[in-house]
């Protein structure tokens, strides 16, 4: 059984009202380093709180991830 040709006006109608927009999503994280490791490791909580507390000082204000390089490089003597 075939509609009619008036049966899609309800649905045009509507659809003259609705925006659709197609914007790009973020594909998460950028690309990695090259020429790196990841490290995935647990801490205890008091650490990590004394991380963001050094990070805090700083006036950059690194990231958590951030700081921790900085802090790993700086006690290697880097």
């Amino acid at each position: 059984m075939a509609l009619s040709f008036g049966s899609n006006i309800p649905y045009r109608l509507f659809m003259l009202g609705t925006k659709i927009s197609f914007t790009e999503k973020s594909r998460g994280r950028d690309r990695p380093r090259k020429d790196t490791v990841a490290q995935h490791f647990t801490m205890p909580k008091e650490l990590s709180h004394g991380i963001d507390a050094w990070a805090a000082k700083q006036d950059d204000a690194p990231s958590r991830p951030e700081a921790i390089r900085h802090l790993v490089a700086k006690g290697l003597g880097e």
